[in-house]
């Protein structure tokens, strides 16, 4: 917090505290439940998390140590969130074959806690569920009559790291030496006999779309950064590996982790749909830091929203594309003063002609700035001219 303060920082700045680092923190990698002093200590460090400013709670159950938890300490998580009155942002524990299952456990969690729920960048992944299970679990979403929003990104490709594509069972097994272990050739046969089964709660994007939709987007290594920008089929053919698990357990070996990749899993036709829904937000869902070759989003997605889906496909009006990116996510937050053009309110604001407005950033060149801004203010005070 010293840092950021001693930053001139560009933007604002809000957090929210994340459920990994607090089961990390009280648990470590295991899997073994929490006990009751445990789980008590949990709850007390969101508890101290909102008392020191944090805004809302992330959670990834996709994620380990997170997929651990239970069902019990999910609730007792949210129902600590409920009494701050704290939204609970979740990636869902399954975008592909287990969209349905993973939209009803945030349901049921809302259902019993009477927390307010947020599903990060929602999605259907995976060809065999594309045009179909966004439609019924969205249906399932208004039906429910819970407290439940949700964001999304405006591309049909999503960031994340390559540890992604392991099953959670290996980081059971392994916990913090999981990187070391995918060294050996007993790690790299345990990773292959893994992604060749069928995991309850876990989708296998390696199966579920194939390695040449799989793009490596950043690496650590300069040695390894000629792979970057290559598909990890590519990536198998070209640097001698006998299967896509052999060259995933290779690269989380050499850079112990700290690979990022970019799936193109999703349909277009899905991610309209996802954007015109009343109750989404748009994000970016962007790293920073991650290398030279981050998703285009970094750089595009707001603008993308603009140029694309209101002047040229006409799929949201100009209101409703900057309300999803400010009004809306400012009163789900609760940011005070902000997100509005309104007297009294904070004077952020963006002038430009929205004809203008347009990225060119790409899959193959994503780091390009966007055009079309005229005039920024941050606080009535002007950053851009």
């Amino acid at each position: 917090m010293d840092a950021l303060h001693a930053k001139k920082l560009p933007l604002h700045v809000d957090a929210m505290v994340g459920t990994g680092a607090v089961r990390i923190a009280v648990k470590g990698f295991s899997e073994i439940p929490f006990s009751k002093r445990e789980l008590d200590t949990a709850c007390g460090l969101l508890t101290e998390a909102f008392e020191q400013g944090a805004r809302a709670v992330s959670a990834g159950i996709m994620y380990v140590p997170e997929c651990f938890n239970t069902r019990e300490e999910w609730y007792a998580l949210c129902r600590e969130a409920a009494r701050h009155d704290r939204l609970f942002t979740f990636h869902i524990r399954g975008e592909g074959d287990g969209l349905l299952s993973s939209v009803k456990e945030v349901i049921d969690f809302a259902r019993e806690t009477g927390v307010r729920i947020n599903i990060s960048h929602f999605k259907s992944v995976g060809r065999a569920n594309w045009k179909r299970d966004i439609y019924e679990t969205v249906s399932l979403i208004e039906r429910s009559g819970m407290d439940i929003t949700a964001d999304v990104y405006p591309y049909d490709g999503g960031a994340t790291i390559l540890g992604s594509l392991l099953p959670p069972v290996l980081s059971a097994a392994y916990g913090e030496r999981l990187c070391s272990a995918l060294g050996t050739p007993e790690g790299v046969k345990a990773l292959e006999e893994a992604l060749d089964k069928t995991w309850e709660g876990w989708d296998n994007m390696l199966r579920a779309i194939g390695s040449k939709r799989i793009l490596i987007s950043s690496l650590e290594r300069e040695e390894n950064r000629w792979m970057i920008g290559r598909s990890l089929e590519e990536i198998v053919k070209e640097g001698n590996f006998s299967s896509e698990a052999q060259a995933i357990a290779w690269l989380m070996h050499e850079e112990d982790g700290k690979a990022g990749i970019i799936a193109f899993s999703m349909c277009p036709e899905d991610v309209e749909y996802v954007l015109s829904l009343p109750f989404t937000s748009v994000i970016w869902d962007a790293l920073y830091g991650g290398g030279s070759h981050p998703h285009p989003r970094l750089y595009g997605a707001f603008p993308k929203v603009i140029e694309e889906y209101v002047c040229r496909r006409k799929l949201l009006t100009l209101q409703e594309a900057v309300h999803k990116m400010s009004g809306k996510p400012a009163q789900r937050f609760g940011l005070e003063k902000r997100g509005l053009l309104r007297e009294g309110y904070k004077a952020d604001l963006l002038l430009f002609r929205p004809e203008e407005v347009r990225t060119g950033a790409s899959y193959l060149d994503p780091c390009v700035e966007a055009e079309g801004m005229q005039l920024v203010l941050v606080d009535g005070k002007q950053v851009l001219n």
